[in-house]
C-alpha cells in the first residue's frame, strides 16, 4: 500500500526557514531591544536631570563662560560663551595633534631607518631610544618634560639664545613670526592673475595631450605648477624691493619679550612628549616596513649603480610605504587621543576646558557627549585621509 506523501510547506513557513530571513529577524529584534533600552535610559536620565534643574539640552552653551583661558589660536575673552570656550579647546587639540603628527612622522622615520644602519653606534642608539621611550608611560614622560625640563629653563633675563632668533626660558619658547606687509594686497592680486594664466595654459596643454593620445597632466603636476607660480611671483616682488610678508623677531624689552611669537611651557612639553613617544612606535613600523621589502630590490638598486641612500629613497621606502600606512593610521589616532593627557600639565585642550565647563554649569552629560563627538570627528577625519592615501599607494589588484 502506498503511503501518502507529505504536503509541501506553506509559503510563510518556507520563508521563515531561510537562513537570511532568520538572520534578518534576529538582527531586527536585537536592534529593537537596543533602541528600547537606550530610550528608557535616556528618559530616566532626562527625568533625573530635570529634578535637579538641569534640562537635557545644549542651550547653556550660550551662557557667558566667565573664566580665563591661558592660550589659544582663537580670540577669546571671559565674557564669551561656553561654546566659544569649548571651541578654543578643540582648536588647541587639533593644533597640537597636527604638529605632533608631522614631527613624530619625521623623527620616527629617521629613527626607524637608523635602526637598520650599518653603523653599530647609530643602530644601538636608535634601538635604545625605541626600547626606552616605548616602555615608559606617556604621562610620566609629560611630567618629566614639563616639571624637570621646561619649568627649569633659565629665567627671562638669562634666556638661552638659539640660532634663528629662538629664545628658551621658563616662560616658554620665543621665536620669529611672519606678518603681512602693507603691499600684500597687490602681491595677492598679482598672484591671482598669474595663476589664472597658468591654469589656462595648463588646460590648453592638457587638451593638446589628449588630442595626441597622451594622458593629461595629473593633480600633482597642477599643484607643482601653482607652487612654482607662487614662488615666481614672490621672488619678483622681493626683487623690486617689496615683500608680501615681513619677519617679526622677538626682542627682550623690560620684563618680557616684544614681537615674534611664543608657545607656553605647557604646549611645548605636550608637543615634545607626544612627538617623542609616538615617534618610537612609528620607528618600529618603518623598520618593519623596510625589512618587509624583498632583498632583491636592494640588490637590483645596487646593480643600477644607486648608492644606499638613493636606493632607500627611490626604491625601498616607496614600497615600504604601502606596508607602513595601514598601521600608521593607528599611531596617528593614538597621538590625537593621547593629547587628552594635556589636562595633567594644565594645557587648555578640549578635555581641560570641558572639565571647567562641567564644574561651573553642572551639565556633565552634554559636555561628555561633545568631547566624545569631537574626538570621534577628528579620528574619522584622520582615518578617511589616510585610507584615501592608502588606496592611491597600494598595488593594483589589492
Amino acid at each position: 500500500m502506498q503511503r501518502p506523501s507529505a504536503s509541501p510547506p506553506s509559503g510563510a513557513s518556507s520563508l521563515l526557514r531561510q537562513p537570511r530571513v532568520l538572520s534578518g529577524l534576529a538582527q531586527a529584534l536585537f536592534a529593537a531591544v537596543v533602541v528600547f533600552a537606550a530610550a528608557a535610559m535616556l528618559s530616566n536620565m532626562a527625568a533625573e536631570l530635570d529634578k535637579r534643574g538641569l534640562p537635557l539640552g545644549f542651550g547653556f552653551l550660550e551662557q557667558p563662560a566667565s573664566f580665563a583661558i591661558a592660550e589659544g589660536l582663537l580670540d577669546y575673552t571671559e565674557s564669551d560663551s561656553y561654546w566659544r570656550a569649548f571651541s578654543v579647546g578643540v582648536v588647541n587639540t587639533i593644533q597640537v595633534s597636527l604638529l605632533g603628527i608631522v614631527l613624530a612622522t619625521l623623527l620616527g622615520t629617521v629613527i626607524g631607518v637608523s635602526r637598520l644602519s650599518t653603523n653599530l653606534m647609530v643602530r644601538t642608539l636608535a634601538g635604545a631610544y625605541v626600547e626606552t621611550v616605548r616602555n615608559v608611560p606617556l604621562l610620566v614622560q609629560l611630567f618629566v618634560w614639563y616639571t624637570i625640563v621646561f619649568l627649569n629653563l633659565p629665567p627671562l633675563r638669562k634666556s638661552l639664545a638659539l640660532p634663528g632668533g629662538f629664545f628658551l626660558n621658563n616662560r616658554g619658547v620665543h621665536f620669529p613670526s611672519l606678518g603681512l606687509s602693507p603691499d600684500w594686497g597687490s602681491w595677492l592680486i598679482g598672484l591671482v592673475i598669474v595663476a589664472a594664466f597658468a591654469l589656462l595654459a595648463g588646460w590648453r596643454v592638457n587638451r593638446r595631450r589628449v588630442a595626441e593620445g597622451r594622458p593629461p597632466l595629473g593633480l600633482w603636476a597642477a599643484a607643482g605648477g601653482l607652487l612654482a607660480v607662487a614662488l615666481f611671483v614672490t621672488a619678483g616682488w622681493i626683487a623690486v624691493g617689496s615683500s608680501p610678508v615681513v619677519p617679526d623677531y622677538p626682542v627682550l624689552k623690560g620684563f618680557n619679550f616684544r614681537g615674534g611669537a611664543r608657545v607656553s611651557p605647557e604646549f611645548a612639553a605636550l608637543l615634545t612628549g607626544l612627538t617623542i613617544y609616538t615617534a618610537a612606535f612609528i620607528a618600529e613600523l618603518v623598520r618593519a616596513g623596510v625589512q618587509a621589502v624583498g632583498r632583491g630590490q636592494s640588490e637590483a638598486a645596487a646593480a643600477l649603480g644607486l648608492t644606499r641612500g638613493q636606493a632607500l629613497r627611490h626604491v625601498i621606502l616607496p614600497q615600504a610605504l604601502r606596508i607602513i600606512l595601514p598601521p600608521l593610521v593607528n599611531q596617528y589616532l593614538n597621538l590625537t587621543k593621547n593629547s587628552s593627557l594635556a589636562v595633567a600639565i594644565a594645557f587648555p585642550d578640549l578635555v581641560a576646558i570641558g572639565n571647567t565647563i562641567i564644574n561651573q554649569s553642572g551639565n556633565a552629560v552634554q559636555l561628555i557627549v561633545l568631547i566624545m563627538g569631537s574626538y570621534l570627528a577628528m579620528s574619522l577625519a584622520i582615518s578617511f585621509l589616510l585610507n584615501q592615501l592608502n588606496k592611491r599607494t597600494r598595488f593594483a589588484g589589492q
